[in-house]
C-alpha cells in the first residue's frame, strides 16, 4: 500500500508537474486542466470491495474536482518523472 501525504494546491514544496510515476513504476499519474488520472499496473483491489481489472488491462482511477472514478483501461495514464517517496506533485 503507497501513503501518500495530502497537499492543498499551491502548497510550498510541492513540484509542478504534467506527470509522474511512483518510485516502483506500477502507478502513473498525469495532470489535466479537469483532474488527475492515475493508472495502478498491478493491484488487487477486490480485497478492498472494488471489481478488479482483467489481467490485461490496468486500473485507473481518475479525480475532478466534482467526481472521482475507477475504471479499466488497456493502459495506464502516461507518468513523468519518478516522485521520491513523501515528496508532493
Amino acid at each position: 500500500m503507497v501513503e501518500m501525504a495530502i497537499y492543498e494546491i499551491g502548497t510550498d514544496g510541492a513540484l509542478a508537474v504534467d506527470s509522474f510515476s511512483s518510485p516502483s513504476g506500477n502507478i502513473t499519474c498525469s495532470f489535466s486542466a479537469d483532474g488527475v488520472s492515475c493508472g495502478i499496473s498491478e493491484s488487487d483491489w477486490a480485497d478492498d470491495g472494488y471489481s478488479s481489472c482483467p489481467s490485461n488491462q490496468v486500473g485507473v482511477l481518475s479525480a475532478t474536482k466534482d467526481k472521482a472514478a475507477q475504471s479499466c483501461a488497456n493502459r495506464a495514464p502516461s507518468g513523468g518523472n519518478a516522485l521520491a517517496y513523501g515528496a508532493a506533485a
